[in-house]
């Protein structure tokens, strides 16, 4: 279970601003689709302020772990190859080890 500061909510909630989840996936799926490293740059600013508005360790690497799961569901629908499968291949470790490195705090 997530436990939340806040931040994460009104698009998932109905509303028409987009949560800070979609926003990370949105950047993130830019990057790998498109190679702008201005979006990955970005997205790793956004995820670190997503990633604040969790109360708990364990929230933090669920909510890393997440964004990973969702990618790989993504791109594996997409069938995507080439340039972006090996930028969507290092996006997906760099989470996986900063997911890692949080739950070795906690």
């Amino acid at each position: 279970m997530r436990q939340r500061r806040g931040g994460d909510g009104a698009a998932s909630r109905g509303g028409g601003e987009m949560s800070d989840r979609e926003k990370c996936l949105r950047l993130l799926t830019g990057f790998v689709r498109t190679g702008d490293i201005d979006k990955g740059a970005t997205a790793a600013a956004m995820i670190v302020n997503y990633l604040t508005t969790l109360d708990t360790q364990r929230a933090r690497a669920e909510a890393l772990d997440d964004l990973r799961l969702t990618l790989a569901a993504t791109f594996e629908q997409e069938g995507i190859s080439g340039p972006a499968e090996e930028r969507h291949v290092v996006v997906e470790d760099a989470l996986d080890k900063a997911r890692q490195a949080i739950a070795d705090m906690g």
